[in-house]
């Protein structure tokens, strides 16, 4: 099972907080968290990791990127605050990105 970066984070409601049903047409609630951007890592961080670069394409989604990279598409969120973005939204189609692996010692080095 998937960790999730989103336990004891504070929750917060912004101007989109809610989302429209597409077949009732309602509101639904949304839920924002709080959430930091992600600061360097270490010097000695980075001894046990591999960085691999990549250009992000218009047909990538950051949970297809973790199919790929990690073999589980629930950490999206590590690739994610790596590069310091919220959605596919935040990147632009020929934007440099990193992922770092092994996911294990990643979660670790963040301390999550």
């Amino acid at each position: 099972m998937a960790i999730t970066r989103y336990r004891s984070l504070n929750i917060v409601e912004g101007k989109y907080s809610f989302k429209l049903d597409p077949q009732t047409r309602k509101k639904l609630r949304v839920t924002n968290y709080d959430v930091p951007f992600f600061d360097n890592l270490s010097e000695e961080s980075f001894e046990n990791l591999d960085i691999v670069e990549f250009t992000f394409a218009k047909t990538d989604t950051l949970m297809g990127l973790s199919q790929k990279f990690y073999g589980d598409p629930s950490y999206w969120w590590v690739i994610a605050l790596i590069n310091n973005v919220g959605c596919e939204a935040d990147i632009e189609n020929g934007q440099q990105m990193v992922v770092l692996q092994p996911l294990d010692v990643v979660i670790n080095e963040l301390g999550l």
